[in-house]
């Protein structure tokens, strides 16, 4: 979800889709870790590590625009900032994208 503000556009819609690429990354690499696939795996460690480093930049991006919005550059301006928008239907989506998120640190870590 996007919304204007009155300095930097504050987004998260990458994020989760980056976010649903990992966890489909990290299905693909489950499976080939059951059966022993280490061509398959070596190959997904190189798109996993991808797509963490589009993660990690993408939620930069996110906290210099909530920074240049007047709320702090981290996951608890990222609340104030939904607080201050008021509208639940964001907040589903934000509630939605950290479960998903949640859900793409457990696999990587049972992986």
């Amino acid at each position: 979800m996007t919304l204007l503000t009155s300095t930097q556009q504050i987004s998260f819609e990458q994020d989760a889709q980056l976010v649903e690429n990992l966890l489909e990354t990290l299905s693909r690499e489950q499976t080939s870790l059951v059966i022993a696939d280490i061509d398959s795996i070596e190959a997904l460690i190189e798109e996993k590590s991808v797509l963490l480093q589009s993660i990690n930049i993408t939620a930069k991006s996110r906290y210099a625009a909530l920074a240049a919005n007047g709320f702090e550059p981290s996951e608890v301006g990222m609340l104030a900032w939904l607080k201050h928008q008021a509208k639940p239907a964001i907040n589903e989506l934000w509630e939605s994208f950290q479960k998903t998120l949640n859900q793409a640190k457990e696999m990587n870590r049972v992986n």
